[in-house]
């Protein structure tokens, strides 16, 4: 019986306990669903909350690209009324020149037609006054004389008219002359000028008298006062003092040492060339005037590579000399800017930096289709390609700075001074007047007080000079007999188990 109730009991508390753990896997499962919905609800707000920013994102990009369209085409009408407005600013400019022309000839022609009417009124009344005059002196002579024939004064009212008409015609005044410059051609300018004004042989005489200035005027000296209205004593004694034919010597000295100045230019230097042999050689041939001028304008040139070309070619005449220097200068000139251009890297070249593969040397490189981007997509190509250059110096910058520490490398021995050691310091000194194989390049013996880092270090010449702080690649160990003593190392504190401790 007892048996019985214990077995039922314990098939009781096991239904109990069964329905208990079903329930609460029930339990546990239903919550599980609950927050596995929780989680996907909660992932589908987290999407849609970011698909609505990138919306805004899209969107507010796409406004900031339309107001920079709509600033862009803002100012390109700006610019464009601007350019309109300059046009017709231009036009209004150019009808008012063309008016202020058409004004400025109207008064030029009018003006100069007054003058030629006055002019000629004004010769009309001082050739009736001279004619008056004339009649006058006629009578004058007439009465005087009791011959009151009128004969006689026709021939002097002729000459007296045409005297005054001479007079009236000389408008030509010839330069003066103060011996700085060229006789030859102030003579040539004055008998010019005499030639038109019509002057007799006195009148050339006083007017070159009255032309002569400074230096030139005191040849006057030594004319005798009644031989200075000879025209050919004054231009004789002029000749001896400042004439070519008696300095043809000098002349010809002159050509063999002519050399181009520095501030003188080719053109300059071949004009005062063929202006020179000219003088020294008068008479000569024109082929051998040609001939000399060449040699002595190659001779003299500074440039000794334009000498050498110029003496391979056949030149016949100095101009063509000239003509090859000129143009052998702008070939060398257009060849240095040309390497000087190659050395320069140029931004357009670094930014048109692009792959290639084999084949483009075979058929060339393919042809990029013209692609309409955005502003957003052009900042960014823009910024990925200036990075890109700049990463492509950077490595550039770093392989000639290896090669010049690997050039360095190889020249330089390790060495290292430690304080207290002598050494000599390299300060090359030049003096005026002596030779520098005489004089030495080197100071000391100094002594290393520190030691900076592996290159650098201080030192000094004796306990009261400066120290000096110096390269390494200056000093050089001392190996005299009397080394410095004056510097004490001090031994550098015992090392403690705090200090130990400090340092890690």
């Amino acid at each position: 019986m007892v048996n019985t109730r214990s077995t039922k009991y314990n098939e009781e508390t096991t239904t109990m306990d069964v329905s208990e753990i079903l329930k609460f896997l029930q339990q546990g499962r239903q919550e599980d669903r609950e927050e596995a919905e929780r989680r996907e609800e909660k992932r589908r707000q987290e999407d849609e909350r970011r698909r609505q920013e990138d919306r805004e994102e899209a969107e507010r990009r796409h406004q900031e690209i339309c107001e920079s369209q709509q600033v862009i085409n803002t100012r390109l009408n700006e610019f464009s009324g601007r350019i309109d407005g300059v046009e017709q600013q231009i036009d209004q400019v150019g009808i008012k020149v063309n008016r202020i022309e058409k004004d400025f000839q109207n008064n030029k022609e009018e003006m100069e037609r007054k003058l030629e009417d006055t002019k000629r009124q004004v010769q009309r009344e001082i050739l009736e006054k001279i004619e008056g005059l004339g009649h006058q002196l006629h009578r004058t002579s007439i009465a005087d004389s009791g011959d009151y024939s009128t004969s006689p004064g026709i021939p002097l009212q002729n000459s007296t008219l045409m005297h005054a008409e001479r007079s009236v015609h000389k408008m030509l005044k010839p330069p003066t002359y103060d011996g700085q410059s060229s006789w030859s051609m102030y003579r040539r300018q004055f008998e010019a000028a005499a030639k038109a004004n019509g002057w007799t042989p006195q009148e050339m005489a006083t007017s070159l008298v009255i032309s002569l200035r400074g230096q030139a005027l005191e040849i006057l000296q030594s004319i005798p006062e009644e031989q200075q209205n000879d025209y050919d004593r004054i231009v004789g004694a002029l000749e001896i003092r400042y004439g070519h034919k008696y300095l043809r010597q000098v002349y010809q000295s002159q050509i063999k040492s002519r050399q181009q100045r520095s501030n003188e230019s080719l053109q300059e230097y071949e004009a005062d060339v063929e202006r020179l042999v000219h003088l020294a050689y008068p008479q000569a041939p024109k082929e051998f005037l040609e001939q000399i001028g060449i040699q002595t304008f190659i001779d003299g040139l500074v440039d000794t590579e334009m000498q050498q070309a110029l003496r391979l070619g056949r030149h016949t005449t100095i101009s063509d000399a000239l003509i090859a220097a000129l143009e052998f200068k702008a070939a060398k000139e257009a060849s240095r800017s040309y390497k000087t251009r190659v050395r320069q890297v140029k931004f357009d070249e670094c930014q048109s930096l692009k792959e290639t593969l084999p084949t483009d040397l075979i058929l060339g490189h393919p042809v990029e289709e013209n692609q309409e981007r955005s502003l957003p997509e052009f900042v960014e190509d823009l910024r990925e390609r200036m990075d890109r250059i700049h990463r492509f110096a950077r490595e550039k910058l770093k392989i000639h700075s290896d090669k010049m520490k690997q050039r360095l490398d190889t020249t330089s021995t390790e060495t290292a001074f430690k304080p207290g050691d002598a050494v000599w310091l390299y300060a090359p000194k030049r003096t005026k007047g002596k030779s520098p194989k005489l004089q030495s390049n080197w100071e000391g013996p100094y002594t290393i007080i520190k030691k900076i880092n592996d290159l650098v270090y201080r030192i000094q010449l004796s306990p009261r000079s400066k120290p000096k702080v110096v390269h390494l690649e200056r000093l050089a160990k001392y190996t005299g007999h009397n080394p410095p003593d004056w510097f004490v190392v001090e031994d550098p504190p015992p090392r403690t188990e705090d200090s130990v401790i400090r340092d890690e």
